[in-house]
């Protein structure tokens, strides 16, 4: 389907649609409570479990920050497969994928709506369980404000290139597998992603500074391509 309308469509009209297919998306999400508990729980989980793995005995600091990394990066990752496979399931069950085409509306528009509202929503979660991570692994001391900072700019940047590459594939996966082919596709994919983040991570914990320049420009460059890569070829995966 060749989507002439939309080619025509202002700058302003084409905002104001990405914008209502965010908030139906975000709507949706709020909806499934069940969704909410489950990535939340399940989340929570993998800290405690790593807490009690390691007990209560104080580990050094170097250590201690790549315990810390090492959990929040699991924990948002796993927690990221739930959200993104629940996000394209809704509006596949419910044919609100299509219903959305038939209006006209770019399939890049609907790709960056995607993208804005799993990034809005991951970016909740984690805000919920980092504090609760840096409690229970005793790594709050660690962390100042500068240092939250730039963790919180690491974090969007991984959220970021997280789910432009979530997004496109698992608009690809949910019709065959769901969460099971999702999990296999991705990650070796958005390895990059993860093992960069939780790098600057570790060096912001232990050092209170991003570290080698060369991780975080991988990371942003990394999200920044792909971004753009699946802005691109959305049309050719939602028509398929």
């Amino acid at each position: 389907m060749v989507y002439g309308v939309a080619i025509f469509q202002t700058p302003m009209i084409a905002f104001h649609q990405a914008l209502w297919l965010v908030r139906k998306d975000l709507s949706l999400h709020l909806r499934s409570k069940n969704v909410l508990a489950l990535v939340f729980i399940f989340s929570l989980l993998v800290v405690l479990v790593f807490n009690f793995a390691f007990g209560p005995t104080p580990l050094p600091a170097e250590d201690q920050g790549r315990l810390t990394a090492s959990v929040l990066w699991t924990a948002f990752s796993f927690a990221g497969i739930i959200t993104l496979t629940r996000s394209i399931e809704i509006d596949r069950a419910y044919g609100g994928l299509d219903a959305v085409r038939l209006t006209g509306t770019a399939p890049s528009l609907i790709y960056l709506s995607k993208v804005v509202s799993n990034v809005i929503w991951l970016t909740l979660i984690q805000a919920a369980i980092t504090p609760v991570a840096l409690l229970f692994l005793e790594a709050l001391d660690q962390v100042s404000w500068l240092s939250l900072l730039k963790l919180i700019v690491v974090l969007a940047m991984g959220t970021i290139g997280f789910c432009a590459v979530g997004v496109i594939l698992a608009t690809m996966s949910v019709r065959a597998g769901g969460e099971s082919l999702l999990t296999v596709i991705l990650f070796p994919l958005i390895f990059p992603v993860i093992m960069a983040g939780a790098k600057c991570t570790v060096s912001i914990l232990t050092t209170s500074t991003i570290g080698n320049r060369f991780w975080i420009s991988l990371l942003v460059t990394y999200s920044l391509v792909f971004l753009s890569c699946s802005y691109l070829l959305f049309e050719f995966v939602i028509e398929g």
